[in-house]
C-alpha cells in the first residue's frame, strides 16, 4: 500500500518489484500488449486491483489474479520431399509435404544454391512471380503461408532454379526453422527447330550395329527402340537424351507430325 509504481510493455523496462519481476502494466483497462520476452520461456503474471493515488492507494492483495504462457517455439520438423505436378518453359508448379510450422516461406534463386536464411522476427513479402521479392542477393521469396503448392512463374527456359523451404511460426513476431529443405528444379527448353539428319552406319554385326548422325539444334531429346513401326515422341517429359533415335524391323512408316 501507498506505494505507486511504473508498467511498460515492455518486459524488464518497468518498476522491478522483486528480483526478475517487473510491473509490465498501470491503468484503468483490461488487457495489454507485451513485448521483449523470449522465445520458447514461460512468463507468469499476477494482477491486483487497486484504489487511490500516490500514498493513498491501496491494493488488493489476497486474492489476486495469477496466470502463466509460453511464447512460442521455432517449428521442429521441416518441409520436404518436394515435387513438380507440371511445368513449362517458364513455370514450375511445386508442391511439398508440410512440416510442423503453422506457415512456411519458399525462397529461389536462379542457377546457383539459395545463399541466404530468413531472419527470426522478420516478415518478408511473398510473390509467386519470380524477381519480384528479394531477399539477399539473387535470392527471392515465392511464397509465404500455410499451404503446400505454389505455381512459380516468370522463369526463363531451360534453366535450373534452386529452391529452399523454411517452417515458421508466428504472426508478427516469426520464428524461422533453419536450416532449410533445399531442392532443385529445370525449367524446359523451347521446342527445337532443327531435326537430326544425315544417318549413317558403321560395324554392322548380326545383332548391333552403330549409328551416327548430325545433330539438331534442340539440347535434349527422346528415344524408341520398337519393332514392327516408326512412331514420333508425344510431349510428355522423359528422361534426358543427347537425340532421339528409333530403331523398327520391318517397313518404315511415315511419322505423324507433332
Amino acid at each position: 500500500d501507498k506505494q505507486v509504481y511504473t508498467g511498460s510493455t515492455t518486459f524488464g523496462s518497468g518498476t522491478e518489484v522483486s528480483p526478475g519481476e517487473f510491473v509490465i502494466y498501470e491503468g484503468t483497462s483490461n488487457g495489454s500488449w507485451l513485448y521483449g520476452l523470449e522465445p520458447s520461456t514461460e512468463y507468469h503474471i499476477a494482477v491486483f486491483e487497486y484504489n487511490g493515488t500516490g500514498e493513498e492507494t491501496y491494493y488488493l492483495k489476497d486474492p489476486y489474479m495469477a496466470a502463466n504462457k509460453e511464447t512460442l517455439s521455432a517449428p521442429s520438423v521441416q518441409s520436404n520431399n518436394a515435387f513438380t505436378s507440371s511445368r513449362s518453359n517458364t513455370s514450375i508448379n511445386i508442391s511439398w509435404t508440410r512440416g510442423d510450422g503453422a506457415n512456411r516461406i519458399l525462397i529461389g534463386r536462379k542457377e546457383g544454391p539459395v545463399n541466404t536464411t530468413p531472419i527470426d522476427l522478420t516478415t518478408y513479402q511473398s510473390s509467386s512471380s519470380f524477381g519480384s521479392r528479394q531477399i539477399g542477393t539473387g535470392n527471392y521469396v515465392l511464397y509465404s503461408g500455410s499451404g503446400n503448392n505454389v505455381n512459380v512463374t516468370n522463369l526463363e527456359p531451360s534453366t535450373n532454379y534452386y529452391f529452399s523451404l523454411y517452417e515458421f511460426n508466428g504472426s508478427s513476431a516469426k520464428l524461422y526453422l533453419n536450416p532449410g529443405y533445399q531442392f532443385a528444379l529445370e525449367t524446359f527448353g523451347e521446342r527445337p527447330t532443327i531435326q537430326a539428319s544425315n544417318a549413317s552406319y558403321a560395324n554392322i554385326n548380326f545383332n548391333s550395329f552403330e549409328v551416327d548422325f548430325d545433330k539438331g539444334n534442340g539440347t535434349r531429346g527422346w528415344h524408341s527402340p520398337e519393332r514392327g513401326g516408326l512412331s514420333m515422341p508425344d510431349q510428355r517429359i522423359l528422361p534426358p537424351m543427347e537425340q532421339t533415335v528409333s530403331l523398327v524391323k520391318g517397313t518404315k512408316s511415315d511419322p505423324a507430325i507433332l
